[in-house]
């Protein structure tokens, strides 16, 4: 199975790239009307959802190394650690362990959520 799909109108390639990049960054109408019922929990990444200023709370935990999320762990995997909890969570690079952003129970369901 590949990593990388193409998205095709009339025989043209509209969009090409990870379904993660699809879903974030549609190219055009076609492409974003194509994605719409895409369950985008189960495609994006806490990585590509995180936002990137961390509260000292989200720090102090990055310098315990206490209950650090890796950039790449899809959203769905994170529901049931963030959904009874106001608590940040710092968000670090699978391939380095550098803290990249935090994420958070309102983070999580805002990306859930379809763009219009």
């Amino acid at each position: 199975m590949g990593d990388h799909i193409a998205i095709m109108k009339d025989g043209e390639v509209s969009q090409v790239g990870t379904p993660e990049e699809i879903v974030a960054n549609p190219k055009d109408q076609y492409v974003k009307d194509f994605c719409e019922d895409v369950p985008k929990y189960k495609v994006l990444s806490a990585g590509k959802v995180m936002r990137k200023e961390c509260c000292d709370e989200t720090k102090n935990l990055f310098s315990k190394k206490t209950d650090c999320i890796m950039d790449n762990l899809k959203i769905e995997t994170l529901i049931d650690k963030l959904v009874d909890t106001d608590k940040s969570y710092p968000v670090i690079c699978n391939e380095t362990g550098n803290l990249l952003g935090e994420i958070d129970r309102s983070i999580v369901m805002k990306s859930m959520k379809s763009k219009s």
